[in-house]
């Protein structure tokens, strides 16, 4: 009898360790697929626009208090950051736009607070504009509810210019309502924006993981190549057919020009099977499907 507690206790202990290890894997997997990827980290209102502001908690200095810890975390974690103001200075919303549009950066990501006349409103909203960019909604907003343990208030369309105007993937995050006296606390203290900062993060890193390992997959099947072999294959390369040059990664965004078959092009990088090129004065994106 003694025996068989004996070697219960033994494989429980291996299948805890085989959980740990098993954990640890798939964490180091995730941010060393996320590394590599630049986002843009845009604190809302700035100078002259305050926001929103209620008890002396006022809403561009917590947007930046917020998006800094946010920035600092994607840095560590490898992703490049950049931010569309990082001090108290006011930015139009279609400057923000522009800026996004003009930058390398893979995602977009607006961090603001929310108020309500109802003292009683409380809770996270995330909001996007195009299905395309719902996925990315879904995981920043799931992972801040996570880590905040706050009232789900949704994911939502959003007819919002920084949005709207925006060709590359995007969210506006309404992190609480500083109109609510508890949460309005909250949302002022360190504490609790490492949380918020941490569920945008993590959320950052699914999606960036979940859409990598798609591309991985397919890449997978066709060839296996070192990261030595990625960056071969990056350079010159030969359009097979007439193939639109887009904004942004993806054909949800804008067309831009068209290159005809057998134009030499300059490939800067490859993510998502989408070619990131050289294109006039500046940079634009082509399908890997049709550039070899």
């Amino acid at each position: 009898m003694q025996g068989r507690d004996i070697l219960r206790k033994r494989t429980l202990k291996n299948i805890a360790m085989l959980s740990i290890l098993s954990t640890m894997i798939v964490s180091n997997y995730n941010i060393a697929n996320a590394s590599g990827y630049k986002v843009i980290v845009d604190p809302g209102h700035g100078g002259k626009d305050n926001g929103s502001a209620y008890s002396g908690h006022i809403e561009d200095s917590i947007n930046l208090q917020i998006a800094n810890k946010v920035s600092n975390k994607l840095r560590a974690e490898g992703i490049a950051v950049e931010m569309t103001r990082d001090d108290d200075t006011y930015v139009s919303l279609l400057n923000r736009a522009i800026k996004s549009n003009n930058s390398d950066a893979d995602l977009f990501i607006s961090i603001h607070q929310n108020a309500s006349e109802n003292s009683n409103a409380n809770g996270v909203e995330t909001y996007y504009m195009g299905n395309s960019n719902k996925k990315l909604a879904k995981s920043i907003h799931k992972n801040v509810l996570a880590n905040t343990e706050a009232k789900d208030r949704y994911v939502r369309k959003g007819n919002l210019q920084v949005l709207r105007d925006n060709q590359k993937p995007s969210i506006l995050l309404e992190c609480g309502f500083i109109s609510n006296n508890n949460e309005g606390y909250n949302l002022s203290t360190k504490a609790y924006q490492e949380k918020v900062a941490d569920g945008v993060v993590e959320g950052i890193k699914d999606y960036l993981y979940s859409n990598n390992s798609s591309s991985q997959d397919k890449n997978d099947n066709k060839n296996h190549h070192t990261n030595n072999d990625k960056e071969v294959l990056n350079g010159n390369k030969i359009v097979l057919n007439d193939v639109n040059v887009m904004s942004g990664r993806g054909n949800n965004f804008n067309t831009i020009g068209t290159l005809e078959k057998g134009t030499k092009v300059e490939v800067i990088d490859t993510k998502f099977d989408w070619h990131k090129i050289k294109y006039k004065d500046g940079y634009a994106y082509v399908s890997g499907v049709y550039v070899k």
